[in-house]
């Protein structure tokens, strides 16, 4: 599928800008190990000079991005700036600082519109972030509706708050959030000293469905970051919610579409791959202070991973996959952080077929009667819906491919309360608590209790189509 690239162009229509490592957070999952700010960051003039050299390559939409950019003291000439330049300037904040005069001010520097983080429920959130930071976020979002700005959500998925979605999903559709963004953490910068957070790549036979459904639901606009999904039942739905249109993932956009601007100017494909703060500068292009963006741009050696991809770069799996050419491994933010070479773990089309091929070995009369014994444990704690040898909602185990999997059926209403997950992990206990779910995992349970904390049974996903007016939100 480079030849997809190649035929859009290596535009950067997207850039997303670490304006300063400074940040009033230390959150355990922090890819940048954000706090201090960097020795020598761009000062007003050189962030200037470098939003004139982004409009002349072609950018569209430039993100805010850090540490924390309020701590920035001239971030409001930045957003001026880039508005001044025609191009749409957004913010991704932790929402600590955004009072209702900092609303205002962004309103009237230009703001298109800000997203915060959220990180599960409340107990969640500040176990992540710390003491009374889930209510600014809420607090933000009000100032910021009092202001007539946008805003929206990102969360990112770990073992904590996988089975909040659905309340976190409610909470930000009563408080206006107009489309929320969720993407996978992943073992980089902070994270990689809590990797008990990272959720396993057969979590996305949970998270996957989820999220179609929580998009079927509407409210608020779910999107599935490009660390999500690849050719599963659910792929063309997860899809169009996203900026290109297209009903597949097309691979990784990083040096293509995007670039990703530390805050002393170092240039990468996307601001999530790793760097220095992870001890590795493979992925760093060149720093604008040594020569001119448009130079590093249009390097023929520059970004190389994607310009430069031809299938013999994948490895196992990825490497006999009959979507490889096409998907290129997927996300190479998550290709980079599990392992050596372009071998993707965490692919939904490759779960499911590694979960099928587990479940054919595992068939017969042991299977039969395992089946048997699930249906009867379920049964017993009251949620009668799992027929022998199904899993208790469309996972895509049934029907790999497509969306035609078989449902539940959908006079059964009553919630699961079975668990996906290890009973012993406090970290996930303590997640599981803020859902509310208790619930014990049947013994030898043949689908590992393959089934939501805390969504209903009787999912229907649907296909539609919508207009995406917050493409621009997200990169």
């Amino acid at each position: 599928m480079r030849e997809y690239i190649d035929h859009l162009g290596y535009v950067p229509r997207t850039a997303v800008w670490e304006t300063t490592l400074a940040c009033n957070l230390n959150c355990l999952h922090c890819g940048s190990r954000a706090g201090r700010k960097r020795k020598s960051e761009l000062n007003t003039q050189e962030a200037f000079a470098m939003i004139r050299e982004l409009a002349e390559l072609g950018c569209r939409r430039i993100c805010l991005s850090g540490g924390e950019p309020l701590l920035r003291k001239d971030w409001p000439r930045l957003v001026e700036e880039i508005a001044k330049h025609g191009m749409i300037p957004t913010m991704i904040t932790n929402g600590q600082k955004f009072t209702r005069e900092v609303a205002r001010t962004a309103k009237d520097a230009g703001l298109y519109t800000f997203g915060v983080s959220i990180d599960g429920l409340e107990h969640t959130h500040e176990f992540i972030r710390g003491p009374g930071t889930r209510t600014r976020v809420f607090d933000a979002w009000e100032n910021a509706a009092a202001a007539g700005l946008q805003y929206t959500a990102i969360t990112h998925v770990n073992s904590m708050n996988l089975f909040q979605f659905p309340d976190v999903h409610e909470q930000l559709v009563d408080a206006g959030v107009m489309a929320w963004q969720v993407q996978i953490g992943r073992p980089s910068g902070n994270m990689m000293d809590n990797d008990h957070m990272v959720i396993r790549p057969r979590d996305l036979l949970v998270l996957v469905p989820m999220l179609a459904d929580l998009i079927h639901k509407g409210g608020t606009r779910v999107i599935a970051s490009d660390s999500i999904g690849y050719f599963g039942p659910h792929e063309e739905l997860l899809r169009k919610q996203g900026h290109l249109r297209l009903p597949f993932f097309a691979g990784c956009m990083a040096g293509c579409r995007v670039i990703g601007i530390e805050s002393d100017g170092w240039i990468k494909g996307c601001l999530s791959l790793p760097s220095r703060m992870d001890g590795r500068d493979d992925f760093l292009e060149g720093n604008i202070r040594d020569r001119s963006l448009k130079d590093i741009w249009h390097d023929p050696d520059a970004f190389a991973y994607n310009r430069r991809f031809t299938p013999s770069m994948l490895e196992g799996f990825c490497a006999e996959c009959e979507y490889g050419r096409i998907c290129r491994g997927g996300c190479r933010w998550t290709v980079s952080t599990a392992g050596g070479g372009i071998d993707n773990p965490y692919c939904h089309y490759r779960v499911i077929q590694e979960e099928k091929a587990r479940l054919k070995k595992a068939s017969g009369a042991g299977l039969k009667a395992a089946s048997a014994f699930l249906a009867a444990a379920l049964a017993a704690a009251g949620c009668q819906k799992a027929q022998q040898g199904e899993f208790p909602y469309d996972s895509g185990i049934n029907d790999a491919g497509s969306d035609s999997g078989k449902k539940m059926d959908s006079g059964q209403s009553e919630e699961c309360t079975m668990e996906y997950s290890d009973p012993d992990s406090s970290i996930e206990d303590a997640g599981r608590r803020d859902s509310g779910c208790f619930a014990e995992c049947a013994t030898d349970c043949p689908t590992d209790c393959m089934t939501d904390c805390n969504t209903e049974c009787n999912m229907d996903y649907c296909d539609y189509c919508m207009d995406n007016p917050t493409s621009s939100s997200f990169y």
